[in-house]
């Protein structure tokens, strides 16, 4: 909570630690009264654990999914209906998204990889220890052997700090730049305002030479 707190930002997520405690105290509560004893300290612990799961739960809609994707105005919306008419396709092919979720959103192709946002790739450089974890080699290999029609790339999220090189550099070979998604990055703060950021991404067509 702490943590949270100096942060002054959060997701769902941070809160998921409460469940477990807050479900223990609930128990402790209702065994108290089926044994007919009432605690001032059983019941404020009680009513803070209620507390908590109702707003995880909050949390969790309001922040998890839907945080990132806000169409802050008409204009974002009509450019996000001129991108399928331009690419009517779009929403019909298997998609390379590299970047964290916006993509899958805003174009509505299904993901090639079994991850919409590629986290083990983007969290686990090719220099750390844990670059031979499973999920992040199998995430790897599929995004190496695709020969799909469109990839989605957030360069600045997906290549960040000079990692998953060999992967960029393959998309750069093999599809050709032709057009962008943007949309809008809402940070929840907890005191405070939130704040927005435009967020750009790159839609790549493969070359048809390749």
């Amino acid at each position: 909570m702490g943590f949270i707190l100096l942060s002054n930002r959060f997701f769902a997520y941070h809160y998921y630690l409460f469940i477990f405690p807050a479900l223990i105290e609930s128990l402790v509560y209702a065994k108290h009264l089926k044994h007919g004893k009432f605690s001032v300290k059983v019941t404020a612990f009680t009513i803070f654990a209620i507390a908590i799961l109702f707003y995880i739960g909050t949390m969790s809609i309001f922040s998890a999914n839907f945080r990132n994707y806000v169409f802050a105005n008409n204009l974002q919306h009509r450019y996000h209906l001129s991108l399928h008419k331009q690419f009517p396709k779009l929403r019909s092919n298997t998609i390379l998204y590299l970047d964290g979720g916006a993509g899958s959103y805003l174009a509505g192709g299904q993901s090639h990889l079994k991850y919409i946002y590629p986290l083990p790739l983007q969290r686990i450089g090719e220099n750390s220890k844990f670059h031979n974890l499973p999920c992040r080699l199998e995430c790897k290999i599929q995004a190496l052997r695709y020969k799909g029609k469109y990839v989605i790339l957030d360069e600045q999220w997906f290549g960040g700090n000079e990692k998953n090189q060999e992967i960029i550099e393959k998309i750069k070979n093999e599809y050709d730049l032709v057009g962008y998604l943007h949309y809008v990055l809402r940070e929840w703060k907890i005191f405070g305002k939130p704040e927005y950021t435009d967020r750009i991404l790159g839609l790549y067509a493969r070359k048809p030479d390749t």
